[in-house]
């Protein structure tokens, strides 16, 4: 069980970034009454400036929004105990109205809370960084639910849309809900609906381990995984995920105080990927794994830090606690990330530990109020590493305490920083705080067409340099307009001022020409067969026919028929639509007799050569 451990992460003049943020998206997860899923909260830090914040629900006519004031330096909490049926995404596998939008005039971090006392847990809002339009499921695959619950305990997915008509297609790796493991599946929302993709049991081999979500417009996920199941004890589980494009290649997992040791699962996102984690089982142990892609690599951690490396991006799931109560949190990937000052509350006066992992040679900068040890002796370097990089497990539990506040900033450079509070019975909360800091491209779309300009928007630097085009070349602004001629490549680099850390992202934009269909025609009659043919150099995303009364849509490949039973001048309109979503508008007149022949007569609309397909209208 998991309890709210409030941090805030403050730059103090440096700029914000990560899970700071001024607008949030955010779906509740469905959790059972059977162990308790109330009261509800969210929680907000304000920073250097008061803050505004606004609490919406952009899809439900009934949500009132609410407004609340946040002081500079502030934190405040909202209640939604009472709006909880408004809350939770339940019943799964329908479009539901739940999604909430948070809007602040002002940096603020956000934490939604589940504050029972034994099924507790907190979802830390990540922001811009939550968004994004590819993402694979990391829900662990070694702990089951807790059985004999009602309702019954489950893991799920929850996906809250943040525009209009976002299609979304889901690939589940276990059959649930009436859909086929394996078979893609789509799902159209409106801004702010959300979607609940729920394992079909509560066993470990029924999770949703791998399973991917792609959309056509950014969207955000909450992963949960209700009164997960450790020896005798079951708690809440469960973290809002990031997006593929957030995630690395090398990250350090430190070891909590977990009866038996923790647990770490890391799930690669791209087939052939190559997993070398040092440390894990000792300090010279070397373990590797080749994965595909959605496929999990389980790790018993019984060393006190280890060393993750991979070859393409994965997640990491990290799972520890106090004896048999655990925790979970998405970790940050370490190439530029990490926060120089961080704010937080210790919840209860139980067993109270702080995870810290930064570069060698800042481990002599930090300082805590109120005052506590955290001395370089305490401090290791990570196996792997070179002695780049030293991480620290504390256990601060005296003198006991709850609701006190605390802050560590480190004078040098950037750091991680874990909180582990809780009972080794009772329930223990665990949040991975650091910066998931991650530039980014962001545009209205992906495909545009012929003509049209587009303003990209580069995120999560202090600094840009974009190149890929002579129109945007040696710019240095983090947003720029384009009118590309053809699909072309864009690319920013970004520069973190406070760690000097460079990065590089991409966005390409695919150009496509509008149709231009040509139809010869040629006297026809009724009660003969029509066919047209249709040939297309540029992809073609639908074809809408009208035919007086009468409006049929294609994809270029259906047949259909269609009759005249009187001769007479008919006005055929021809709708093309490309990938783009630009629709040309082409009229025809077709002359039907009044003697029926039995031939067939032949019409070509002609956009090129690539490919052919045969439409048919067969009257009478």
């Amino acid at each position: 069980m998991r309890t709210y451990l409030m941090l805030a992460v403050l730059f103090y003049g440096l700029p914000l970034s990560g899970q700071i943020d001024s607008e949030f998206w955010f779906v509740a997860p469905n959790l059972t009454e059977g162990h308790g899923d109330e009261p509800v909260l969210f929680r907000f830090t304000a920073f250097e400036k008061d803050a505004e914040i606004v609490i919406s629900q952009p899809s439900s006519p009934s949500w009132q929004p609410i407004t609340i004031q946040v002081p500079a330096g502030q934190s405040r909490a909202v209640d939604l105990t009472t709006r909880l049926f408004f809350l939770e995404n339940k019943p799964a596998f329908t479009p539901l109205n739940k999604g909430i939008y948070i809007q602040s005039d002002a940096p603020v971090t956000a934490y939604y809370e589940v504050n029972h006392p034994f099924n507790p847990d907190i979802f830390a809002l990540k922001g811009r960084n939550a968004l994004g339009k590819e993402f694979l499921i990391p829900a662990q695959n070694y702990y089951s639910n807790a059985p004999g619950l009602f309702p019954p305990a489950t893991t799920a997915f929850d996906i809250v849309a943040t525009e209009d008509d976002t299609h979304i297609r889901i690939t589940p790796t276990v059959t649930t809900g009436g859909h086929r493991e394996g078979l893609t599946f789509e799902v159209i929302l409106q801004k702010g609906q959300t979607y609940s993709v729920e394992a079909p049991g509560v066993n470990n081999y029924e999770q949703l381990t791998g399973s991917r979500v792609s959309a056509d417009q950014l969207i955000a996920i909450t992963l949960k995984h209700d009164s997960n199941l450790n020896s005798e004890c079951y708690d809440l589980a469960g973290d809002q995920l990031v997006p593929i494009e957030v995630l690395g290649n090398e990250y350090i997992v430190v070891k909590g105080f977990l009866e038996g040791g923790d647990h770490v699962f890391i799930m690669a996102t791209v087939d052939n990927t190559g997993v070398s984690v040092e440390g894990a089982v000792d300090a010279t142990t070397v373990n590797n794994a080749q994965l595909q892609s959605g496929e999990m690599y389980h790790l018993n951690l019984l060393n006190s830090v280890a060393h993750i490396q991979s070859t393409a991006p994965v997640y990491v799931v990290h799972f520890t606690g106090f004896g048999c109560e655990t925790g979970m949190a998405i970790l940050p990937k370490l190439e530029c990330t990490g926060s120089v000052s961080v704010s937080f509350n210790r919840s209860t006066d139980e067993n109270f530990g702080l995870i810290l992992i930064t570069k060698n040679g800042n481990q002599d900068a930090f300082s805590i109020t109120p005052a506590r040890p955290i001395t370089p002796d305490l401090f290791e370097v990570v196996p792997g590493t070179n002695g780049d990089y030293v991480a620290a497990r504390l256990n601060l539990t005296d003198p006991p305490g709850a609701n006190q506040g605390f802050q560590i900033q480190n004078s040098k450079g950037v750091f991680h920083l874990g909180t582990i509070n809780g009972g080794d019975r009772s329930g223990t909360r665990y949040g991975y705080f650091s910066d998931f800091k991650s530039l980014k491209i962001q545009a209205d779309a992906t495909k545009i067409c012929l003509g049209s300009d587009l303003q990209l928007l580069a995120t999560g630097s202090d600094s840009y340099h974009w190149f890929g085009s002579p129109e945007v070349d040696q710019k240095t602004t983090a947003t720029v307009k384009v009118k590309p001629d053809s699909t072309t490549r864009y690319g920013v680099i970004g520069e973190d001022i406070s760690s000097g850390c460079l990065d590089t992202a991409f966005l390409e934009l695919e150009v496509y020409k509008l149709a231009r269909p040509d139809l010869e025609i040629s006297p026809t009659c009724a009660g003969t067969d029509i066919k047209f043919f249709y040939t297309d150099t540029v992809p073609v995303q639908s074809l809408t026919w009208i035919f007086d009364q009468d409006t049929f849509m294609t994809d270029g490949t259906d047949t259909f028929r269609l009759a005249w039973d009187t001769p007479g001048i008919r006005t055929l309109k021809l709708l093309a639509n490309n990938p783009a979503g630009c629709i040309s508008d082409t009229s025809f007149d077709l002359h039907v007799g009044g003697i029926l022949f039995d031939i067939d007569s032949g019409y070509s609309i002609n956009r090129g050569e690539q490919v052919s397909s045969e439409i048919i209208w067969k009257a009478g």
